[in-house]
C-alpha cells in the first residue's frame, strides 16, 4: 500500500483477490453465467405460455388451425384433441368438416368463437365435444352445434354466452350429458329450450369454473 495516498494499488488489489479467491475470479464468472441462464431459462418459459395448473403443467402451442386441412386425409381419425391451442381461430379450421370419422374433438382451452362449427355438418358420428374454458365462444355460433345430431356428450364451460345458442338445439335428440359451467350469464329465460333433449341423462348448470 502506498503511504503516500494510503491507496491500494492495481498489484496489490490483484494479490488480495488472488488470496481470498484461490480460484482467480472463475466463481464470479461462474455465477454470472449461470445467472444468465436461469434468466435464458425464465424468457423461454414466458415465450412458451406455460401454465401450471394442479397436477400438470399447460402449455400453448402455435398451431392456429390452417394445419388442420391437412390432416383430413387421416381417413380413420377417431379421436382429435387440440386442448390449449389457445392461437386457434374460427376461418382456419374448415378441415374439420372434412374429418367425417371424427367421434371425439376437444377444442378446450382455445380461443375459438364457435363460429368454426357451421363447417362440421358432415361429422355425423361425432359423439363427444369439450369446449371447456373456451372464453369467446358466442351463443350465435354455438346454435351450429345443432347439425352434430350424433352429439352424446358436451361440456362448455367459462363462456359468455346466456344460453340463447340452446335454441338452435332440438336436433340433438342423442344429447346424454350436458355441462354448462362457469358461463355467469346463463338466464332462466333460455333453459326452457332444453327441454327437447329427450335423451338427457345427466344436466349441469353450475357456476363452478373447473381447471383443464
Amino acid at each position: 500500500m502506498s503511504k503516500k495516498s494510503g491507496k491500494k494499488t492495481h498489484t496489490e488489489k490483484k494479490k488480495e483477490k488472488v488470496k481470498t479467491d484461490p480460484t482467480g475470479g472463475m466463481m464470479d464468472m461462474l455465477g454470472s453465467f449461470m445467472s444468465g441462464v436461469e434468466g435464458l431459462g425464465e424468457k423461454k418459459r414466458a415465450e412458451a405460455k406455460v401454465q401450471e395448473e394442479p397436477g400438470k403443467i399447460v402449455v400453448s402451442t402455435s398451431i392456429f388451425g390452417p394445419g388442420i386441412k391437412d390432416l383430413s386425409s387421416l381417413k380413420n381419425l377417431k379421436s382429435l384433441n387440440l386442448e390449449s391451442c389457445q392461437g386457434l381461430s374460427d376461418p382456419d379450421m374448415q378441415g374439420l368438416g372434412e374429418m367425417t370419422e371424427l367421434e371425439v374433438l376437444n377444442l378446450s382451452g382455445s380461443g375459438i368463437t364457435g363460429e368454426c362449427f357451421k363447417f362440421c355438418s358432415d361429422l355425423k358420428k361425432l359423439k363427444e365435444l369439450y369446449l371447456l374454458k373456451c372464453p369467446n365462444l358466442k351463443d350465435k355460433e354455438l346454435r351450429e352445434l345443432g347439425h352434430l345430431e350424433s352429439l352424446e356428450i358436451l361440456k362448455i364451460s367459462g363462456a359468455k354466452i346466456d344460453g340463447d345458442c340452446f335454441k338452435g338445439w332440438e336436433n340433438l335428440k342423442n344429447l346424454k350429458i350436458l355441462v354448462v359451467q362457469g358461463c355467469h350469464l346463463l338466464a332462466d329465460r333460455n333453459l326452457k329450450y332444453l327441454q327437447g333433449l329427450e335423451s338427457l341423462e345427466y344436466l349441469e348448470l353450475s357456476g363452478f369454473m373447473p381447471t383443464l
